[in-house]
């Protein structure tokens, strides 16, 4: 059994992991009975759900980590580490910036990176953060002199950032 980081990780030994709204699902692979549910919601989370988010298959793809025990999800609401056996939210980090004020073009709350470091995501407008794995705490943060973030991606010891419109890349030691 391999635990080590996987970007877009759709499943793990004999199960899937989907969401349904706000929700993260495991699955048995064999028969589709749910293992465990749980609710990525944050306290004062707003109500508004958006189309892509009611595509269950499509979700984890292009937003799901698995590294250890855990399954890291970005959504609307932040970054989420959720125990890959068990279900519990581990922990979340809610975004310093609502996506929904960045506009629909913004799509960096989409994404998310694991290395050997801990895990990456877009907080902000223009903000890289790397949080430790087990804990939820900031590592670092980056806020760049740019225009917002719409991508990252580890390559090695270094995370890439890249910016709207494909207009620059930022390289960030890990």
């Amino acid at each position: 059994m391999d635990m080590g980081a996987r970007q877009g990780a759709s499943s793990w030994e004999d199960v899937i992991f989907l969401s349904e709204g706000r929700r993260l699902v495991s699955r048995r692979i064999e028969n589709g009975v749910v293992n465990w549910s749980c609710d990525l919601r944050l306290s004062g989370d707003w109500q508004e759900e958006t189309r892509d988010e009611d595509h269950s298959a499509l979700w984890l793809t292009r937003r799901g980590i698995m590294q250890g025990s855990s399954v890291f999800m970005v959504n609307r609401s932040g970054l989420h580490a959720v125990g890959a056996r068990t279900g519990k939210r581990v922990w979340s980090r809610p975004y310093d910036l609502s996506p929904t004020a960045l506009g629909e073009w913004s799509q960096a709350w989409r994404y998310c990176a694991a290395g050997d470091r801990g895990i990456v995501f877009v907080p902000a407008w223009s903000v890289v953060a790397m949080q430790d794995p087990l804990d939820g705490s900031t590592v670092w943060e980056a806020d760049l002199p740019t225009l917002p973030i719409t991508s990252v991606r580890y390559v090695g010891d270094r995370v890439l950032a890249g910016e709207l419109g494909f207009g620059g890349v930022y390289v960030l030691e890990a």
